[in-house]
């Protein structure tokens, strides 16, 4: 699983090509160009979302389905930005507070946060090793 960034006409990859991981401080760092972010889970399932009107689009298969929030007119939108993040599981032995083990990521988060009518608002998918996600309001 991997993330790709696009901004106006350019592509950023999480890995360059020699394989080395770019760290995402680069694409907060030119998140005033940041058209969308994708996660790859895998070649026939990339999830999206949009930053210039907040939707979301599925790939998966060949098909591609665009889903918008019902609930918020994307015009009403302002000082959008992106949310991207993993969250990990780390076991810990209580008596020595040493790590018993590799860390687990559960879930990659992928969204948007934004302003609506002076309150911050986000959606955020998370999106499991599996393919499947589930989806966040806060």
């Amino acid at each position: 699983m991997f993330w790709l960034a696009k901004f106006n006409g350019s592509t950023l990859y999480q890995h360059d090509s020699q394989g080395r991981e770019v760290q995402f401080r680069k694409v907060i760092d030119r998140s005033k160009d940041l058209k969308s972010l994708s996660i790859v889970v895998t070649k026939d399932r990339v999830y999206t979302v949009s930053l210039e009107d907040s939707h979301f689009s599925l790939f998966i298969h060949g098909t591609i389905v665009n889903f918008f929030a019902h609930d918020i007119n994307p015009k009403n939108l302002k000082n959008i930005r992106v949310i991207y993040f993993k969250r990990e599981q780390v076991d810990f032995n209580v008596g020595s507070l040493k790590q018993t083990g590799p860390s687990k990521t559960l879930f990659t988060a992928l969204g948007f946060q934004c302003n609506i009518d002076g309150k911050n608002f986000k959606r955020i998918l998370h999106i499991y090793a599996n393919g499947e996600f589930t989806m966040a309001d806060k």
